[in-house]
């Protein structure tokens, strides 16, 4: 499992942007998706976003990396019709989503696996960054041109390094801004690997950054998120 689930976190982390239009459901419903067979229970990021359905969910997944698979993706219910009317000049500036790696999603993710998982995020990926960053513009916009929608240009991420460490539960943070063309934007992403029912889940949260003092905020959401889901599934 190890060089799979490797080879895929690569690809996962690079896609930095998901477009999402959806039909909410009920806030803070505890909902239960399978990865690899295994039943996850995922409580919602936090009061102001939802689970977007599964309707939302076969949609999104065409903005997902080819070896990922959506499970939950969340959204503010009042972004809605924002992006059922498709408002160009809109900006989703928080969301969530949690991925699963198509290739290891059957396989066990043991505590020497997560350990080499988190080994390689501490040590080798910001050397690879530069190589990732280029590969998600380039999967993205091929994306975005078949869809004959805009073009996105993505700046080297400012990374924050390590936000949280836990037994089952490691998170990474970066800044990014993204334009294109027309109107340029910045993003906190939060990244969390959770190991959990021998499972291994890729968690995003994503929130506008403005300056120093939104960093704080989502880190602790992120902690909070992540420490939900490992309790909703002892």
């Amino acid at each position: 499992m190890k060089k799979k689930v490797i080879c895929c976190v690569i690809v996962n982390l690079v896609v930095l942007i998901t477009v999402l239009s959806a039909n909410a459901q009920t806030e803070n419903k505890l909902d239960s998706f399978k990865a690899g067979g295994t039943l996850i229970n995922i409580p919602a990021p936090n009061a102001e976003l939802v689970e977007v359905g599964y309707d939302v969910r076969e949609q999104m997944e065409i903005f997902v990396p080819g070896s990922n698979r959506l499970l939950a993706g969340y959204m503010r219910a009042s972004d809605i019709p924002l992006f059922v009317k498709g408002d160009e000049n809109f900006v989703l500036d928080q969301y969530a989503s949690i991925q699963v790696p198509r290739q290891g999603e059957y396989q066990d993710c043991a505590e020497s696996d997560f350990k080499e998982l988190v080994d390689y995020v501490k040590g080798s990926f910001s050397d690879d960054i530069d190589k990732i960053i280029q590969d998600s513009e380039a999967e993205f916009n091929q994306r975005m041109e078949s869809m004959n929608l805009d073009k996105v240009s993505i700046d080297k991420p400012i990374q924050l390094g390590t936000l949280f460490s836990k037994p089952d539960a490691y998170s990474m943070g970066m800044i990014s801004t993204y334009s294109n063309g027309t109107k340029s934007w910045t993003l906190i992403i939060v990244t969390t690997f959770i190991r959990v029912r021998e499972r291994l889940l890729f968690v995003y949260l994503f929130s506008s950054y403005n300056n120093e003092q939104d960093i704080a905020p989502v880190r602790a959401k992120a902690e909070q998120w992540a420490d939900a889901i490992l309790a909703a599934n002892k």
